[in-house]
């Protein structure tokens, strides 16, 4: 028998709700830790509306009324930390358990609930919300995320991350029979040692998984494909109590653009990493290694504050083979919203030349070099239109005083089709140019033509 050093780990459950329809892979019934007893008590919220107070009574309720023989309080002294507050990622609710590997046995939990997504993206309030704290209460049992794996079964179980929460939101009679039936048994865990003491922090992240990539590009807020030339990890805040937790910040410098940013450089994070003597290691993340390239998902929380759309597809290695699959989609799905492969429409501007710069720039109302620093798309008047955001360098002509203006060219990009006016110069970001612009008292300027308007500037760097 070998002996076994008892050491505490930190287990992190993070739950994300998606309103796509998902494909997930199956996990184990029970986690490898929860509470030795069937009594659990929870701390009592203060600070927060009624709505939540009354959200986690019915929640505790549920589970003490479900049959399975647990028995849920509110305490000043809990075994179990309770908060609802606002935190800066995407998750909906997080349970943090510290455990002993050799029995399993939980020695106290914190809970963490987000008002700020679930304000924001639940239809029906109430129930969305007790459906996550009475998920986050079912891991204090020892279940596990995705008991069940099929379309199907999402709504067998409370537990299962495709379940639809306006009308899962109480512990099923497949959680009921799962909690006694551990109970029943009472295995402890034989477990071997053989790491280091340190604390090890494994972090279980409740996510979807797409199984169309549409819908996975779709997600995204940025597409690009780049190498990872640099990482760190860094402790950054999650909430307005100034917690935190730990990040490993990826520095990609970016080939191609497919949806979203502008920038040559770009970060994202991602949960885990070591710091501190502590190795915080997110379960079933995809290899993230500097100086491989890969097609990064990921979604914008503002100030360029990236994170990744999700644990397992969100970093597509380029040396794969191109149909090399992340789940239910492959990357070359993914790429052909995107690259060459995608259908093209080409347009040509019936329009007036002027032949010399002299009478282009009598024809305009505006002159301006600028940079391009964004983008996006829109319909307007029934036709397709790129909108590009110019940081203004210098007018040389008109009365343009803002540092940035907003330019509308045709065509654009829309699901699987990029469209393109042919003669015209193709308008990169982080590029500059000088535009010829007419002004039509809108909110955007419109090029003088399509196929003078727009001339690429060659930027020459003098480092001294």
């Amino acid at each position: 028998m070998i002996k076994i050093r008892k050491k505490i780990i930190a287990y992190t459950m993070v739950t994300v709700l998606s309103l796509q329809s998902v494909s997930f892979s199956k996990a184990a019934v029970y986690n490898d830790y929860g509470l030795e007893s069937k009594n659990a008590t929870l701390s009592q919220v203060s600070g927060l509306s009624d709505k939540w107070a009354t959200v986690i009574k019915n929640a505790i309720e549920t589970w003490n009324n479900s049959g399975a023989g647990v028995k849920v309080e509110q305490s000043v002294t809990p075994v179990s930390a309770l908060e609802v507050a606002s935190y800066a990622d995407s998750w909906y609710g997080l349970t943090k358990s510290y455990y002993n590997v050799s029995t399993g046995y939980t020695s106290k939990s914190e809970i963490k609930i987000n008002d700020r997504t679930i304000s924001r993206d639940a239809s029906n309030f109430s129930r969305f919300a007790q459906s996550t704290v009475a998920h986050e209460i079912g891991h204090l049992y020892w279940l596990a995320d995705n008991p069940v794996d099929s379309p199907a079964g999402y709504n067998m179980s409370l537990m299962n991350h495709g379940r639809n929460r306006n009308t899962i939101y109480e512990p099923q009679v497949f959680d009921v029979s799962n909690v006694k039936r551990k109970y029943s048994s009472k295995v402890a865990y034989d477990i071997s040692d053989n790491t280091a003491d340190d604390i090890v922090n494994y972090i279980s992240v409740d996510e979807p998984e797409y199984n169309m990539a549409s819908k996975f590009v779709k997600a995204a807020d940025i597409l690009v494909s780049g190498t990872v030339v640099a990482q760190k990890t860094k402790m950054l805040e999650i909430g307005t109590a100034n917690e935190k937790m730990p990040y490993t910040i990826y520095e990609i410098e970016v080939k191609d653009k497919y949806k979203g940013d502008c920038a040559s450089t770009i970060y994202a994070k991602r949960l885990g990493g070591k710091i501190d003597g502590s190795d915080d290691i997110l379960s079933g993340a995809a290899d993230i290694n500097v100086g491989d390239a890969y097609v990064f998902a990921l979604k914008d929380y503002g100030n360029s504050d990236y994170g990744f759309v999700n644990t397992t597809q969100s970093a597509m290695a380029l040396k794969e083979s191109p149909i090399y699959k992340y789940g239910n989609i492959n990357r070359k799905d993914v790429i052909a919203f995107a690259d060459k492969a995608t259908s093209v429409q080409s347009m040509t501007a019936d329009e007036r030349i002027y032949g010399t710069e002299k009478k282009l720039k009598k024809a305009s109302d505006i002159v301006i070099i600028g940079d391009v620093i964004d983008y996006s798309y829109e319909v307007l008047e029934d036709n397709l239109y790129t909108i590009w955001k110019v940081k203004v360098g210098r007018v040389e002509k008109g009365q343009e005083k803002s540092e940035i203006v907003y330019i509308k060219t045709l065509g654009g990009r829309k699901d699987t089709l990029i469209s393109l006016v042919e003669n015209m110069t193709k308008i990169e970001c982080g590029n500059s140019y000088k535009f010829y612009l007419e002004d039509y008292g809108e909110d955007y300027y419109g090029l003088a033509n399509y196929s003078e308007s727009v001339i690429k500037l060659k930027v020459k760097t003098i480092i001294d």
